[in-house]
């Protein structure tokens, strides 16, 4: 008989958040790579949809950074610097929303899910006292 830990359902859920928005990304760049006709028809629209996945996947970078800076530094909603990286990664998540909104082709839902994620994520790392 094999012995296991039980899995605490709060870890799977951060992991899953955590994870979550850069495996959608990823899976959806490179879904995208290989389809036949990258840009359709408007263009505009298909840049709008890829300008959408580089905002959220900017807003997650930049959330993953303020987690590492909060946790390193104990603290640092007193830092300019701080404040500027997640006024900035706050606000990219829900302009790579818009633009999915907006946007067409295989990279549009990929990121209106992702950019959901990640505003929820930034919204609760701003509700922690």
């Amino acid at each position: 008989m094999t012995s296991y830990l039980p899995l605490n359902p709060f870890i799977i859920a951060w992991f899953c958040l955590i994870a979550g928005p850069p495996a959608i990304l990823i899976g959806a760049i490179q879904r995208w790579w290989h389809t036949s006709p990258r840009i359709s028809a408007p263009a505009w629209r298909t840049y709008l949809a890829i300008a959408a996945i580089v905002l959220v996947g900017f807003s997650e970078l930049l959330w993953i950074v303020a987690g590492v800076w909060l946790d390193m530094g104990g603290g640092g909603s007193g830092y300019t610097v701080f404040r500027w990286f997640a006024r900035l990664g706050f606000f990219a998540a829900p302009a790579g929303l818009l633009a999915s909104l907006i946007g067409k082709g295989t990279l549009r839902l990929p990121a209106c899910i992702a950019a959901v994620v990640v505003m929820l994520l930034w919204i609760a790392m701003g509700s922690v006292d």
